[in-house]
């Protein structure tokens, strides 16, 4: 395969997003809070998106075009049932740590834990462990198979509308459900990911029809934050004066989305020496252990009984600080695989060379 050029924008707008998932995950409280976690919800969207363009950009240049398919998908779900493992087990180290300092028995909440992991939740919505997080990379691995093989096929349009359909119809599993209440969880692959996916595939297939001639960078930044703030009013007038749901996605996240990445495709070099390419590349680290690291000092603090989040700023900071010690700690994991890799090789060579005399 033919190298491919490096797209600094979206590793630099990564670690925005990676920032603004902590974000939500943290941050609940307050007019401040509503504003912070609404401002953060265009980060899943814009993975997907980049997953979905990235993944075009191989396919695009690959001579073997399901050898990619098939790297991308294993690769993926080797991180998922990993650190869904992780999860299982830190889970249920927690509850026993948890009982044992109650002086109570783990074992009906285990049970109770265990009946839980149906097919649907680990497979399919990914949330069946305290990780979850994770239900991004399932809904991931689905959204590119169906983006390839429809491309594979000529219905790569067919697919972006399609999915569009899909995402609409979502909202109403979302806030607009005070209007139709579908009754279900369309936070998933078919009426979340697959859009977004799609949408990020499309910008590589059509790579000469978004790339302009002249920068319009300021002028796309302008309707990033138009929307923006449309999605902050949306959100608003749907939960606060319609009581809708918490919702993870809007109508205007869509034209968010799209000119965020009209703005990053454009500009390819932005941040390129910066140190959010660096936290950007290890996005996903961050993004699979954090939820980690609330999990045990959440559960430390309620075992204590010390509450230490009065308002939305405090869990602003204590977001920052999640967002800290994640990426630090996920950089020592990487150092520490790749000091391990590495003396294994050099105990294989010296045995190689031993067995040869």
């Amino acid at each position: 395969m033919i190298g491919m050029e490096r797209n600094y924008s979206i590793d630099t707008i990564k670690c925005f997003a990676i920032f603004s998932v902590v974000i939500l995950h943290t941050v609940t409280g307050g007019y401040l809070g509503f504003l912070v976690t609404t401002l953060s919800k265009f980060a899943v969207p814009f993975f997907f998106m980049a997953s979905g363009f990235l993944l075009g950009e191989k396919i695009r240049l690959s001579k073997n075009q399901f050898h990619t398919l098939f790297s991308y998908i294993k690769k993926i779900s080797k991180i998922y049932l990993k650190w869904f493992l992780f999860y299982f087990l830190l889970d249920l180290s927690i509850m026993v740590a948890y009982h044992f300092v109650k002086d109570s028995s783990p074992v009906p909440e285990m049970i109770k834990y265990v009946k839980k992991l149906s097919l649907l939740n680990v497979f399919y919505y990914g949330d069946a462990t305290s990780g979850y997080q994770l239900w991004f990379l399932p809904s991931l691995i689905i959204s590119i198979i169906l983006v390839y093989f429809s491309h594979k096929y000529n219905m790569s349009i067919a697919i972006l509308i399609f999915s569009l359909v899909l995402n609409i119809i979502g909202l109403f599993g979302q806030s607009y459900s005070f209007l139709i209440d579908l009754n279900i969880n369309t936070r998933d692959p078919l009426f979340f990911g697959l859009f977004y996916t799609c949408l990020g595939f499309f910008f590589s297939c059509k790579h000469n029809l978004f790339i302009k001639k002249y920068s319009r960078g300021n002028l796309y930044l302008f309707l990033v934050v138009i929307f923006a703030l449309l999605q902050v009013m949306e959100r608003y007038i749907l939960t606060k004066v319609y009581s809708g749901q918490y919702g993870d996605y809007f109508i205007s996240t869509i034209f968010l989305s799209f000119f965020l990445f009209l703005f990053v495709v454009n500009n390819t070099q932005l941040g390129k020496y910066s140190f959010f390419v660096k936290i950007g590349r290890n996005s996903l680290g961050i993004y699979v252990i954090h939820i980690a690291f609330i999990k045990i000092i959440n559960t430390a603090l309620a075992v204590i009984e010390i509450n230490i989040f009065t308002n939305a700023l405090t869990e602003i900071i204590y977001a920052f600080f999640i967002f800290t010690i994640s990426y630090l700690f996920y950089n020592l994991l990487q150092k520490s695989k790749l000091k391990l890799l590495n003396k294994i090789n050099q105990l294989q060579s010296f045995s190689v060379k031993h067995l040869k005399l």
